[in-house]
This record gives C-alpha cells, structure tokens and sequence, in this order.
C-alpha cells in the first residue's frame, strides 16, 4: 500500500507543479516530479514479485525532498529580476556549416580511433565482443591514469553530441539534405558511447533530441505544452526504456533471461527501494560529510599528488529487495544528500539544487540573439540530471568533475569560435553578442 500512496503522492505534486507552471513541461520542478512519478509508478508495479514495502518514513523524506526542491524553484523565479527593456537579436534556423562540421567529426573520428586503440590495447583483441568490452572496463574502473585523457576527450564529444541535437533539430526544413550531416555527428557520438560500454550517453543524446524539440516548440507557445505533447513525451520515455534495454546487450549490460520489464524495474524503479534500504540502516554522523558529494574532484586532487581522505564510512554497492531475482546499486539522488548531508542537511541541499536549475532554465528561456546561447545549451546539457534525480545522482557525480570544467570550457570554445562569427543577425539592436 505504502507503494502506491508514494506513487499519488508523486502524481499530485507532479499535477500541481504542471498546472501552476503554466504547462511549462520544461520546468526543473516539473521534469523532477516526472522522473520520480514514472519511478515510483514501476516500483509500485513490482510488488506482486518483489514483495517489498518501503517504509512510511521513507516516502516522507522523498516527499520532503521534492518539495525542498520545488520551492528552491520558486525562490529562484521570485528574485530573479529581468531585464524587460534589454533589446535581442533574432536568428533563422540555419544548417550546420561544412567548416563546423568538420572540425566536430575530426574530433569525434579522433575520440572512436583513440578509445578503439585502448580497447585493443587491453584486451588483446580487435573484435569488440561483449566479452573484450567487459575486461576492458575491468581494467579501467577507478584507474584514473588509466582512463583521464579519455575521460577528457569523452566530456567533450559529450557536447558536441548536445550540439548536434540542436543542429538537428534546428536545421532548416527547406532543404532536404540539411540534417545529414548533424545526424552523421550523432551517429559517431553512438558509437562512441557504445566503445565506452556506457548506455547512459545515448539515452542522455536522446533526452537532449527531445528537451530542445520541446523548447523550441514551447517557447513559440509561450511555454504551454498540451495534453497531446505530453502524451507524446510519455511515448518517448518508452521509447527510450527500449532504447537502453538493447543497447544493454550491445555492452554486455542486459542479460538475456532478464525481459524488458525485469529490466526497466531494476533500473528505473528499484531505485526507490534501494533508497529506503538504505535509510533503514543509514547512519547520520559527520564523519561522511562531503565523502561522495565531491569524489570527483578528491579522485582528480588524487591523481595531481593532493591526498585528501574523505572516504566513506559504509559501503554502498548492489543490493537485493524482498523477493527480487537480480540486484541493484541505483538509489535516486536522494541517497547522497542524505549520506553526506544527513536528515535536516538533504532537504536544504535539494533546495539548492532546485534554485541552480531554476537559475539555468530562467537563462536559456530568455530570448537570445541564437538559440545557440550557451544558456540554452547548458540546459540541454543538464536535463537528463534532472528527469533521472529519481534514479541517482548526477549533480555531484556531473557537475562537480573534472568533465564538467572540460564541458563548460567545450561550450565556451565552440559558441566563441566556431558559431559566433557566423550567426545572420537580424534586427535594429547594434548591441553586442551575448552568451
């Protein structure tokens, strides 16, 4: 019972948040709510073979949580003071430029060459086999000299993936050719994704593909999406579950006696039973504050000669519920603020992080010179931490690393140089190009 109520709960606050926005389906309290609703709703849905209850507490503290965050979105949105009488350049849709075009697939054909090579390098072998992909990532986890310059080179073929969604996206609908060459961007950022044996980058590349469709259409609907849409989005969410279910035997990751459903409750709905389990032994001392928030940057102080020991207290690995044949180590975002932060520091931790993406959303619906603003493309980058909060955690484990800085500088580098001298500006205003 305590299942369902936490899925109705979710629903509310998912409908409440809908509606008060406006149908404003981007909204970061919006997409929240999303992911932990369809969380909740398959979890729910595994009770008759899982036989696992999570606890009354637990859905209070989620509860709590999503509210916390919500009302860090609304903060954000009650200070946040525009700027009403600023003038804004237009742009038309426009292609891809050779020249872009091919300085992004140099570096993308550069990145599959490098990680291919290191494969072999590994396992011996030049067939990439379920078997050679799984020893190599045996061989690299938690080896971060091993794996950093890829690790680098990743985070920016990360980007040039987000910008190849929104070129595709935006091409110009006349010419019929015009959305060859970001598809042909997005079709090596697959196979880059797949040497890395990392499913995540493309349901991430496909997440992209759909928030900027979506702000593009809404933002000429003055942010209102209908029913319709909705239904729609609700299609390609399991679309994307397909999607990631076969790509997982590509990289080794699905088994063939798991089906689509054992598959999509383990990752997309355990996580709520993994949280509960661990608060159910969870212990609230100081001794892990900041232990898993900022790992990526101990592992990188780590790697530059600066040792700084902040290691966790208890273990957190793969875990089994009630009943349920496999194991799972997903346990929403939720599990890190409350390992780091403890029960009166989580909530104030997701009110924060509301405000950040508030804040990033307030800047890219602003109206620009190009929907190339690097505003907008930050927040395509970081949609998918948002809709996935209900699986695990993305905020410190993307933001704060090493990738991140690599990403932001990447976003830097291509609206500055590659884009920015070749935007048809339109319009009366003789003010500069912003970011």
């Amino acid at each position: 019972m305590n299942n369902i109520i936490l899925f109705i709960c979710c629903f509310v606050i998912f409908a409440y948040e809908y509606y008060s926005k406006k149908s404003d389906l981007l909204s970061p309290a919006v997409l929240i709510s999303i992911g932990f609703t369809l969380s909740s709703l398959i979890f729910s849905l595994t009770n008759r073979t899982w036989h696992y209850v999570i606890s009354g507490s637990t859905i209070i503290w989620i509860l709590v949580c999503l509210v916390a965050f919500n009302l860090g979105c609304r903060f954000t949105q009650i200070i946040k003071i525009e700027n009403t009488n600023r003038k804004y350049y237009t742009i038309e849709s426009r292609d891809l430029s050779n020249l872009v075009f091919g300085i992004l697939i140099i570096v993308e054909i550069i990145y599959i060459i490098l990680r291919y090579y290191s494969i072999i390098s590994v396992t011996g072998t030049f067939s990439l086999t379920e078997n050679a992909l799984k020893k190599y990532n045996i061989a690299s986890k938690g080896n971060i000299a091993f794996d950093l310059p890829l690790k680098i080179l990743s985070a920016v073929v990360s980007i040039i993936g987000v910008y190849a969604a929104v070129f595709f996206v935006n091409a110009t609908k006349k010419k019929s050719l015009s959305k060859i060459k970001p598809l042909m961007l997005l079709i090596c950022y697959a196979v880059s994704t797949v040497l890395s044996s990392s499913r995540i980058e493309i349901i991430y590349s496909l997440i992209y593909l759909a928030v900027f469709s979506i702000l593009l259409y809404s933002s000429k609907q003055n942010y209102r999406i209908t029913i319709k849409t909705l239904c729609l989005f609700s299609i390609g969410a399991f679309l994307l579950g397909r999607t990631f279910f076969l790509l997982g035997y590509l990289t080794g990751k699905s088994q063939i006696q798991v089906n689509f459903f054992d598959n999509m409750a383990i990752y997309g709905g355990s996580s709520i039973g993994a949280f509960d389990h661990y608060l159910k032994r969870m212990v609230d001392t100081t001794d892990n504050v900041f232990t898993l928030s900022f790992k990526g940057i101990y592992t990188l102080l780590s790697y530059l000669g600066v040792d700084i020991n902040r290691t966790a207290t208890d273990t957190i690995g793969f875990v089994q519920l009630g009943d349920m044949q496999h194991t799972t180590n997903v346990y929403t975002c939720l599990m890190v603020v409350f390992h780091d932060y403890g029960y009166f520091g989580a909530p104030f931790v997701m009110f924060v992080q509301g405000c950040f993406y508030q804040y990033l959303y307030i800047k890219a619906k602003m109206p620009r010179e190009s929907v190339f603003s690097v505003w907008t493309i930050i927040y395509v980058y970081v949609s998918p931490f948002i809709i996935l909060s209900s699986i695990t955690d993305r905020f410190f484990t993307q933001i704060f690393t090493i990738s991140s800085i690599v990403s932001f500088i990447t976003m830097s580098i291509i609206n500055l140089t590659l884009l920015r001298y070749e935007n048809k500006v339109t319009g009366e205003s003789n003010e500069r190009l912003e970011l």
